[in-house]
């Protein structure tokens, strides 16, 4: 037997809830992977792949499948009434910064003020299912690579970074947000959309 969204019961489901970006974006993304990884030394970053690319606006962690339909409720709570809005990629950097860079991701433009505001919301309505407490602020960014090396060679890594230009990518309308399954496997994360939320008009 098996949940409405295909999850065996009882089992717990690693999850998140994202937004996803265009198609054709994902293609721009890509090429911009490859650029930074001819610039950068070999084997230090861990790419994410293109169809995993993704914006997180709530990781929840582990959550018993008797509990996602809740989720979805609270997500759909989160989302009604929020209208489509246009957001941009543009510009590149590291988390926490380029000194000791531990994530690479592209930075974000756009109606800013409507994603923070979704994702205050989703916050709000979701966090009594979350698995841990989030400790750090909303920063609205699209990693797309981690860096696999310490010290020295994550120095190195950083400047790389800092002397690449990624020119805007474009942009595109965001009119849903899913929720992810994720599974650690040995050979890396694998993700599967559980079910999409649509933002109002959509």
């Amino acid at each position: 037997m098996r949940s409405r969204m295909g999850v065996p019961p009882t089992e717990n489901v690693r999850t998140f809830i994202a937004i996803t970006p265009a198609a054709e974006l994902a293609k721009k993304l890509e090429a911009t992977q490859d650029e930074l990884r001819s610039a950068l030394p070999d084997n230090a970053v861990g790419w994410i792949k293109p169809e995993q690319l993704h914006i997180t606006l709530k990781f929840l962690g582990n959550i018993p499948d008797v509990k996602l339909d809740g989720v979805v409720a609270a997500a759909n709570r989160a989302c009604d009434g929020m209208a489509s809005f246009r957001l941009t990629l543009e510009g590149v950097g590291c988390f926490p910064n380029t000194k000791v860079p531990r994530v690479i991701w592209i930075g974000m433009g756009g109606e800013l003020e409507f994603l923070e505001t979704l994702q205050n919301r989703i916050q709000t309505e979701t966090g009594r299912f979350c698995e841990c407490g989030e400790r750090r602020g909303f920063r609205p960014h699209l990693t797309i690579g981690r860096v696999k090396v310490s010290g020295r060679a994550a120095r190195k890594v950083g400047e790389s970074v800092e002397r690449v230009t990624v020119p805007p990518l474009g942009g595109w309308m965001i009119c849903e947000v899913e929720l992810v399954q994720s599974e650690l496997l040995s050979e890396g994360p694998r993700y599967r959309k559980l079910t999409s939320i649509m933002l109002a008009g959509q």
